[in-house]
């Protein structure tokens, strides 16, 4: 029997894409071993909806930031799902195009403690829940509730793994707000992301 391949998924509005994110997807892929980890950035995130459209650079500068940071990154990919289909990004719709693009695969959720936190507020989360493996990496004053997490989950639900992964403290957000101050993002984004920034006078 064919061994079923194991493919990391890794969503977020990457606006821009940083060095931790790249490095939780690195970790992922150092302690599991999967055939890949794909970043897939969202056309719009369903919790923000309402951000001002002037504070989330268009599509295909943000696919071109992630394509910039994940040169030669082995078994680091870019799907472009989302950003192809329009209209607001659903996990549960993007898990069931891969379950069909990948027919013998095991798909891995990766997110945040703070997701996991608000998770059940997710579209159809039950659903994500048999689609997928949940990989939930530590970040710090958040504690992973495993037992509420699967409170009500279908049968047959994986148990979700816990990256012990220590990240520091960045966000998008932040690094966006620095660059409008005029404050370095040197250590925050990499060199050719943060070049693409300043050509484009993003953010």
């Amino acid at each position: 029997m064919k061994k079923k391949k194991k493919i990391g998924v890794f969503g977020g509005t990457f606006n821009p894409v940083h060095k931790q994110h790249i490095f939780v997807a690195e970790q992922f892929v150092k302690k599991l071993s999967p055939d890949k980890c794909l970043f897939v950035p969202a056309h719009i995130s369903p919790f923000k909806v309402e951000e001002k459209s002037e504070e989330v650079a268009d599509d295909n500068k943000r696919l071109k930031m992630l394509q910039l940071a994940l040169e030669r990154k082995e078994k680091l990919e870019i799907e472009t799902y989302e950003i192809e289909k329009k209209g607001i990004s659903y996990t549960y719709e993007t898990l069931e195009y891969l379950r069909q693009k990948y027919e013998n695969s095991k798909l891995y959720l990766l997110i945040g403690a703070d997701q996991a936190e608000s998770f059940k507020k997710w579209k159809n989360w039950a659903r994500i829940l048999k689609l997928s493996t949940l990989c939930i990496v530590e970040r710090p004053n958040y504690e992973i509730k495993i037992e509420r997490l699967l409170a009500d989950a279908p049968k047959g639900t994986k148990q979700p793994i816990i990256l012990n992964i220590k990240t520091d403290p960045i966000s998008s957000t932040e690094i966006r707000e620095k660059f409008q101050k005029g404050n370095t993002i040197s250590g925050a984004v990499p060199q050719k992301v943060r070049k693409y920034i300043n050509e484009k006078n993003l953010y």
